[in-house]
């Protein structure tokens, strides 16, 4: 949220005052940096949960997974945030042994998205493992952490967010081949104690 702080909570509280001089009225919040193997990716849950809730009307949060991680433990944990309230998954498979796209831990938490209307932020996708898993779970919206220009953008459920190295006219360009409403803008950048 652009400075160090103590608490989630200090960190609320500054990005609700960033959020009103901008006129932003709600923001998707991803979880803590708890990604890498061994880490316990529950503490930046518990942190996205005790910064959402300062102010629940105006913060979306976006749970992190470590799909390595048990069966039990990754279905308790699943559970858990939704129990939580958290309205979407943020995945970053690309940073956890470079786990493919379509990994059958990976397909468990899309189901389970498809199962409890939630969405999916993941950091990278190759174009064509995000083309199969979109149709096989068409009612789940998937996110592009980050920018390219694939005809996969033409599948209804399938957007990308504007973070990333761009060339001048790409915006331009993607806006005119598939539509304005296929491109979000954000940071793809998480919640850090």
């Amino acid at each position: 949220i652009g400075r160090p702080w103590n608490s989630p909570a200090e960190a609320a509280h500054y990005a609700l005052r960033a959020m009103d001089a901008a006129g932003i009225d709600l923001a998707c919040i991803l979880g803590g940096g708890y990604y890498g193997p061994g880490n316990d990716y529950t503490r930046g849950n518990d942190a996205l949960r005790d910064f959402c809730r300062c102010a629940p009307d105006r913060f979306i949060g976006l749970a992190h997974f470590n799909p390595r991680d048990s069966a039990e433990g990754l279905d308790r944990e699943l559970d858990r945030a939704l129990a939580l309230g958290f309205r979407g998954i943020k995945l970053l498979n690309a940073y956890q042994d470079n786990l493919p796209g379509d990994d059958p831990a990976l397909m468990r938490i899309y189901r389970f998205a498809a199962r409890h209307q939630l969405f999916i932020l993941n950091h990278y996708w190759t174009p064509e493992v995000l083309g199969r898993i979109a149709r096989e779970f068409p009612t789940v919206p998937f996110i592009a952490g980050h920018w390219y220009l694939h005809e996969v953008l033409r599948l209804p459920n399938v957007y990308c967010n504007l973070w990333g190295l761009l060339r001048l006219g790409d915006i331009e360009f993607g806006v005119r081949e598939f539509g304005a409403d296929k491109f979000l803008l954000g940071s793809d950048a998480f919640l850090n104690p």
